[in-house]
């Protein structure tokens, strides 16, 4: 095989060599060009692209920070004027379907205990306490049911909030 293309090679007329030569180095240029080069710059403008949409975010976020940061405190101290801390974690409770046992004010903290409750229920309550109430866990102490899968005690949680007063 490698005789036939040389004897071949040898019989083609210098034009002929010199044209499949810039051929050659055509196909491996288009090669380079659609293999290497192209992936790289796609990679490159995409890269770019989310630098400028992670600036932008960061400049939003920037100019509204300061607003958040006082339609926070207007939403606490309203919180505070209108309802005790209690008041509210009853009042969510409720929603979220969940009977607490035993609610006891320890200063600035709320120690509640809660029998039998569905895990993921319990993560859902903790989100609204924490994201739309400003009530922050402070210790949770649970224990698994062994009788009911996915059920859980609540034998000690630890709220704090702001509470009137």
């Amino acid at each position: 095989m490698k005789e036939q293309i040389k004897y071949w090679w040898e019989n083609c007329r210098q034009r002929e060599r010199q044209l499949l030569v810039v051929t050659g180095v055509l196909v491996i240029l288009l090669f380079i060009w659609i293999a290497i080069y192209q992936p790289i710059q796609q990679h490159i403008k995409h890269a770019q692209q989310q630098r400028n949409y992670q600036q932008q975010n960061l400049v939003w976020m920037q100019q509204h920070s300061e607003e958040l940061i006082t339609l926070r405190k207007e939403r606490k101290s309203t919180q505070r004027q209108t309802d005790s801390i209690e008041s509210l974690i009853y009042k969510s409770a409720k929603q979220h379907q969940i009977k607490i046992q035993r609610l006891q004010l320890q200063g600035k903290q709320v120690l509640v205990e809660i029998e039998l409750i569905i895990f993921s229920q319990l993560l859902d309550w903790f989100v609204e306490l924490e994201q739309q109430l400003s009530i922050d866990i402070a210790t949770v102490e649970i224990s698994s049911n062994d009788k009911l899968p996915g059920m859980i005690n609540v034998n000690r949680l630890l709220l704090q909030g702001y509470i009137n007063g």
